[in-house]
């Protein structure tokens, strides 16, 4: 309870003055009591639900009850919010690639001698031909007696096994693109009536497994070079059922994903690095090593220690140094934290070494401390900072005014960002100024409800990062591009649950970086599939067509 509530003494409260901020007070505490209760009755179902269910119970339906607050406008103004209508006007034919023309010229009964046609009448139907094409290839032997040597004839589908390029593309498209389990692969194919096993489809799906690891890594360092900024976000993913972390990166050119076994700065690092193994990560001691150990409040008597590890200027691994503190420093290699910070200081150092276009400029991410000062500019999302406040819930009147004239104010300053982003400079040069100063005045209020006062002030110290569209509008306001990119790991889960094995996660994250890489690309993910597969490449790699767009 509030130490200023225990000390109400009712009969000092001798004017309105006192008297009113006095019911502000208590209002604010109910309002937090009834919020904590809320929390701790929802808790309590859940515990009485998995006792339940442990006796084989059923645990309380959701019947899914609406929010009964209904006075609450949290999404007024979320124009983030507006999904693109569907298309009720037909087919666009002007996007339809025309495989193929069929002139009908046959009527029903018969024409007048002096019939002629005077105009046709288009209509366009889409289909696909999916049927089995199983081949035998007769390979001629032939035998030159005069030389006494054998030659056979040549055989067009050398290396690809029983199984062409056309069914091992749709393959992968289906898994990787589709969601579809290897079990219902299998099924697909006994109804095409193709013999196939479930192992022949599994190495299928793993063929191509270094170069599609190759690829993934070629496709995020040519994305980093010509995209103007980078959005990152993380998702849950298994591995047997051990929890991974895949980190997401994406532009408009390109998405990649990496899983890894935490979500830490130095996993973030190490995939931004193409690195398959955290101990690889580089590490150097220098200026930089030295201001970070400092600024993660590192002890003296640590900083003294590691000089003993590595001269100033000297380049390392992070394995290695983990190592060394193992044998060396066990005090520190004991206390987590601390240690963390340690690696993170060596291997941001490092980081910071690279330059463009090996460094990532700009990054649009959410709040998570694993993405902090990881590239020279970070921008955080405001779709994010806005479910902060989508969470509360106030009972009481004067609180839900608030927070709505609050977020009615909150949105209205997003759509003037917006504008700001598209307007020419002369206007920007203008409008700079105005919405600088109209942040001030929106984040540094003060209402009659505490919980929004805290959140409009972490919004308020912020605001450096919440505002780097007006010094760079190529930067976008929210992370929403990542936050779809991490749905499709997501699918891939809830259908696959888990993978098997390390080298299974990372096929699956490269063939995703792949497909979804080809689809902002406009590359036809079946065909490039199709071509990655094959013995000899003819289509050019996503990376190469990502490079044309900075050249």
């Amino acid at each position: 309870m509030n130490d200023s509530v225990k000390h109400i003494d009712p009969s000092k409260l001798s004017d309105a003055k006192d008297l009113r901020q006095t019911v502000i007070m208590l209002l604010q505490v109910i309002e937090e009591q009834g919020a904590l209760i809320k929390s701790q009755a929802e808790e309590l179902q859940k515990l009485r639900d998995e006792i339940n269910r442990l006796k084989g119970e059923k645990g309380k339906p959701d019947i899914g009850k609406k929010n009964k607050n209904s006075k609450l406008n949290i999404n007024k103004g979320d124009e983030h919010q507006d999904k693109s209508k569907n298309n009720k006007n037909g087919l666009d034919k002007s996007t339809v690639q025309i495989d193929r023309t069929v002139e009908l010229t046959e009527v029903s009964g018969e024409l007048p001698s002096d019939a002629r046609i005077k105009s046709w009448e288009d209509h366009i139907v889409q289909d696909i031909l999916l049927r089995r094409d199983t081949v035998k290839y007769r390979v001629g032997i032939w035998y030159s007696p005069s030389e006494g040597k054998t030659y056979r004839s040549v055989f067009p589908l050398s290396g690809y096994g029983s199984f062409g390029p056309q069914l091992q593309g749709l393959l992968h498209l289906l898994h990787y693109e589709c969601n579809v389990t290897q079990g219902c692969l299998e099924s697909f194919c006994d109804s095409l009536g193709l013999s196939i096993s479930a192992g022949s489809i599994d190495n299928i799906l793993k063929s191509k497994a270094e170069e599609a690891v190759l690829e993934r890594k070629e496709i995020l360092h040519s994305g980093i070079a010509v995209s103007p900024y980078l959005q990152a976000d993380s998702t849950g993913s298994k591995e047997k059922g051990v929890t991974l972390y895949t980190q997401i990166f994406c532009s408009p050119l390109f998405t990649a994903y990496f899983s890894n076994h935490t979500k830490s700065r130095q996993q973030v690092l190490q995939s931004l690095c193409g690195l398959m193994n955290l101990a690889d990560l580089p590490i150097i001691w220098n200026e930089d090593t030295a201001a970070l150990l400092i600024q993660f409040k590192v002890p003296q008597k640590y900083q003294t220690a590691l000089h003993k590890f590595i001269n100033i200027g000297e380049s390392s691994t992070i394995g290695t140094l983990k190592t060394w503190i193992d044998e060396h420093l066990t005090d520190l290699a004991a206390q987590k934290n601390t240690l963390t910070r340690v690696l993170d200081a060596f291997a941001l150092a490092h980081y910071f070494q690279r330059e463009a276009p090996d460094a990532v400029f700009a990054l649009m991410s959410d709040d998570a401390p694993e993405y902090k000062m990881i590239a020279l500019i970070h921008a955080l999302c405001w779709i994010h900072d806005a479910r902060d406040y989508k969470k509360l819930i106030p009972s009481i009147d004067i609180n839900t005014n608030a927070l709505n004239a609050f977020i009615d104010e909150y949105w209205k300053f997003y759509r003037s960002l917006l504008a700001y982003k598209v307007a020419d400079e002369p206007t920007k040069n203008i409008q700079k100024s105005i919405i600088e100063a109209e942040f001030e005045r929106i984040f540094t209020k003060v209402t009659t409800y505490i919980a929004l006062d805290k959140l409009i002030a972490r919004t308020y110290a912020k605001k450096k990062e919440m505002l780097l569209a007006l010094e760079y509008p190529d930067i976008p306001l929210h992370n929403n591009a990542a936050e779809l990119a991490a749905r499709r790991k997501v699918r891939k889960r809830d259908v696959s649950l888990h993978t098997m094995s390390p080298k299974g996660t990372r096929v699956q994250d490269a063939y995703l970086s792949i497909i979804e890489t080809a689809k902002k690309l406009k590359v036809s993910a079946y065909e490039y599939l199709t071509d990655f597969v094959s013995v000899t490449r003819k289509m050019i790699p996503l990376h190469k067509i990502i490079e044309q767009y900075g050249a």
